[in-house]
């Protein structure tokens, strides 16, 4: 008796020539080895690849972003659904840019309506992170009054659907589909077992980006190991909020840090100093460093004087150290979500 290898569940992909009709293509012109390189070595855990979805939606202005792990409410599925602006045709196209994005443009800094962020993802490979979660990942998007679907299948970028990998000459098409709203309505509605309280709130805003991971390789992402990273490592303020699971992300550690240090610190600067003479001395490092402070060089702090160090080939660097009294690589059964 021959046996059978288990059969791939149906994912968005599947469905696209039932949703809409294909308006254009992305075209996936690079290298498999640097996919998989960047997709399997740089970003090999799940949680990661959650923060760089998160993270996307804070660089597009984002207010909310609304994360569902496999669970109850989606038992199959990755989703993270953010309100901030979203992708048109050729936004989707450049969004599968690879090693390079449109965020490397200018300082980083965007402003819009007169606020300013900080753009966080980079070199445009964040979303290969998805690869450590699931096979399949999708992104619908609403732009203005129009609503796009595009859905990349990293079994064909990897060559596991009997066709050779990717390659510069032989590069991956794939359609960008446009859906009515009401298709729209019903794929999104599809997703969950039970429907997101906010549901029509979330679907009627004027932009937004939902991801959506299908044919998952985990079987577990601890809500509150979750909740605890992305608390701690996304910039958690007043316009800008992460729920997961409908339960909203808090930040710890301003409240759990024992010592506080910037960069204009004794403490540091000594430190930064020491090091930099060693690696000078080693032959290392040539170029000199500056310590100083900037009225209003953070933009979301204009009003503060801030530290800084100054590198030849970085610019200017500023920042927080928190030391804690235990170690950020272990965390508690409560951090898990178990009891």
């Amino acid at each position: 008796m021959v046996e059978q290898a288990p059969q791939r569940p149906k994912t968005i992909r599947d469905q696209l020539p039932e949703l809409g009709k294909p308006v254009d293509e992305v075209v996936l012109q690079v290298d498999y080895q640097i996919i998989e390189h960047f997709s399997e070595n740089l970003y090999g855990s799940p949680n990661k690849a959650v923060e760089e979805l998160v993270a996307n939606g804070f660089d597009a202005f984002a207010s909310e972003v609304h994360v569902f792990i496999p669970g109850p409410q989606s038992p199959s599925r990755l989703l993270v659904w953010d309100n901030g602006e979203s992708m048109d045709i050729e936004g989707l196209k450049a969004l599968w840019w690879i090693a390079r994005s449109a965020k490397d443009e200018g300082d980083r800094i965007r402003e819009r309506d007169g606020k300013a962020r900080k753009m966080i993802g980079k070199f445009g490979i964040g979303k290969l992170a998805s690869y450590s979660v699931g096979r399949v990942i999708s992104h619908l998007c609403r732009y203005h009054d129009d609503l796009y679907l595009v859905s990349i299948d990293y079994a064909q970028i990897h060559g596991e659907s009997g066709k050779p990998p990717i390659s510069i000459s032989d590069p991956l098409r794939t359609p960008i589909i446009r859906l009515s709203n009401d298709s729209a309505k019903g794929l999104v509605e599809s997703l969950f077992e039970q429907r997101p309280r906010d549901f029509d709130r979330l679907f009627s805003q004027k932009s937004w980006t939902l991801a959506i991971v299908e044919d998952l390789k985990v079987e577990d992402l601890p809500r509150g190991r979750l909740m605890w990273i992305l608390g701690n490592g996304m910039p958690l303020r007043p316009d800008f909020a992460i729920w997961v699971n409908e339960e909203k992300v808090e930040s710890k550690l301003t409240k759990e840090a024992v010592v506080v240090w910037d960069l204009g610190s004794k403490e540091i600067t000594e430190n930064v100093k020491a090091r930099w003479e060693e690696a000078v001395r080693d032959e290392q490092f040539d170029p000199p460093i500056e310590f100083s402070t900037e009225l209003g060089l953070d933009p979301q702090h204009p009003e503060e004087s801030i530290p800084f160090v100054r590198f030849a080939h970085l610019g200017k660097v500023w920042g927080t150290i928190r030391l804690f009294d235990e170690t950020l690589l272990k965390y508690r059964s409560a951090d898990q979500g178990r009891s």
